[in-house]
């Protein structure tokens, strides 16, 4: 029987790879070129490649199928020098079972997907930054353990009306590329989570933004 597609077919004493590609600014036609050369060089074949962002070209997943013999030290400081000449991430991983299911991808919301810490812009809000601020760091420094913090922080907000959340909610900064990655990623489908030490209805509200599949924080 035949294959369903190239990708599958059995090519004898060759190994199937995939490569991701990666430039926020766009992969620009040196960077192609280069590519394009290297894999020919290397006698490496392209089964499939896939744009994983919508507008200009910044990031693409390139199927590959390498012959057996390939010194894989030597083409990754191939990979290595053409990421450093062109300014673009260049990721090689086997296209294994161990790969192709992996299917959740979770993560941190405060400094990482937003670029805010949303207890300390309630916190602000509350006038008590500079209190909430200085538990933080004592936790930060191993003084005091994450429940407690959490607890001693809190209670400092005691009495701040619910509706500066939607404060913090319309002043929410996203860190630069969270939405494209997060597009990306649900479209080679990945499932995605956020998860955080602040609360339900911010991270909810993250999760919207973004397109997540789940979100967990304190009630």
């Amino acid at each position: 029987n035949l294959p369903k597609s190239i990708e599958d077919a059995p090519y004898e004493n060759r190994i199937k790879y995939t490569s991701t590609v990666l430039n926020q600014n766009g992969l620009s036609a040196k960077f192609l070129d280069s590519w394009t050369k290297l894999l020919l060089r290397e006698k490496i074949s392209v089964e499939r490649m896939q744009r994983l962002n919508e507008g200009r070209l910044s990031c693409a997943d390139y199927k590959l199928s390498i012959p057996n013999g390939t010194d894989f030290e030597s083409l990754r400081q191939e990979l290595f020098q053409l990421s450093m000449n062109h300014g673009t991430d260049v990721a090689l991983q086997p296209d294994d079972v161990f790969r192709r299911h992996k299917r959740l991808v979770v993560f941190d919301m405060d400094s990482t997907l937003i670029q805010q810490e949303v207890i300390d812009e309630i916190a602000r809000l509350a006038g008590v930054v500079h209190e909430v601020a200085a538990i933080t760091e004592s936790a930060m420094n191993g003084e005091i353990d994450f429940k407690e913090s959490l607890r001693r922080r809190v209670s400092l907000l005691k009495g701040t009306p619910v509706s500066v959340l939607q404060t913090v909610k319309d002043n929410l900064v996203y860190t630069e590329g969270a939405k494209s990655l997060c597009k990306a990623l649900k479209k080679i489908g990945f499932k995605l989570a956020v998860i955080s030490g602040g609360f339900i209805p911010l991270a909810r509200h993250v999760k919207n933004e973004l397109g997540l599949d789940y979100a967990f924080a304190n009630q």
